[in-house]
């Protein structure tokens, strides 16, 4: 798809837009090659986040998406064009054909992008305030930490996103080959902003993700202390009953009780005597 700006923006083939003065296209990878060979685009892909040069030429790449800038055209070139095709209407109904220039046409586009990645990180925050109230709860899953983990390591790839677009705001507003006038400087200062808070964000869901870990490892060290502390009470109440079954089962010829019919009756009641003052005496010392 190809854009002229007239008196209204207007919809061209790739013929027309040939021999416009200015064009805004939106093509998918596949159509790339057929492209370049009409606007003499550097016929070598760009694969790698970041800012290139090409002649007259520059490349900005944003993960799956390149943006081909020069005087006469902006091509945006996506590997999935359908996916990010709202997001370019979007564009398009923001722009006005009387000041659609360059750095417009880039800022919009890239504004649009990131607003989508804070919605992400909107969404995310409340996932992370829901799995910390199923920590307050006691109803996590016992994957947790292993989630936690990876989506510690989405967010720091995240960050290192967002400081190589920065880095490339920062290239575009050094405006090589005069591609965009003094006064549109204030469209990039704004871009750099938007990603800083970006970061800034990225950076608290971090913070937040390890907070989470150590909540809930603390909450998994209280469970096993309870734990612990349950068999070693068992254990205390039940070891002065091992004594006393050790002491009348020592088969000693004068052992006290041993001929006698109250014996095992007495025994017993020493058992349960010995056990009831032992969970009293817990009770009490808590």
């Amino acid at each position: 798809m190809f854009y002229a700006f007239y008196d209204e923006i207007k919809n061209i083939s790739l013929d027309e837009a040939k021999i416009c003065d200015f064009v805004l296209g939106y093509i998918s990878s596949y159509e790339f090659d057929n492209v370049c060979d009409a606007f003499d685009l550097p016929k070598n892909r760009v694969e790698t986040l970041g800012y290139y040069k090409y002649g007259e030429c520059v490349c900005v790449c944003l993960d799956k998406i390149k943006i081909y800038i020069r005087h006469g055209f902006v091509i945006i070139v996506c590997d999935n064009p359908k996916e990010k095709l709202p997001i370019f209407h979007n564009v398009l109904s923001k722009l006005d054909s009387t000041d659609a220039g360059r750095a417009k046409i880039i800022y919009t586009f890239i504004d649009e992008l990131l607003t989508e990645e804070a919605g992400i990180n909107a969404e995310f925050q409340k996932t992370l305030a829901k799995l910390e109230k199923q920590i307050l709860d006691d109803k996590q899953s016992e994957n947790l930490n292993r989630v936690l983990y990876c989506e510690k390591q989405k967010c720091i790839s995240k960050s290192n996103y967002y400081s190589k677009v920065q880095n490339i705001i920062e290239e575009l507003k050094d405006n090589d080959f005069d591609l965009f006038d003094d006064d549109e400087m204030k469209y990039f200062d704004n871009l750099s902003n938007k990603i800083t808070r970006l970061r800034n964000d990225v950076r608290m869901i971090i913070d937040s993700i390890v907070h989470l870990r150590d909540a809930y490892q603390s909450a998994m060290d209280l469970k096993l202390n309870n734990t612990m502390k349950l068999f070693t009470v068992v254990t205390v109440i039940f070891a002065p009953l091992g004594f006393i079954t050790g002491w009348f089962g020592m088969n000693f010829k004068n052992m006290p009780l041993v001929s006698s019919p109250y014996g095992v009756a007495v025994a017993g009641v020493i058992s349960v005597v010995v056990t009831v003052g032992m969970i009293l005496w817990f009770k009490f010392k808590r």
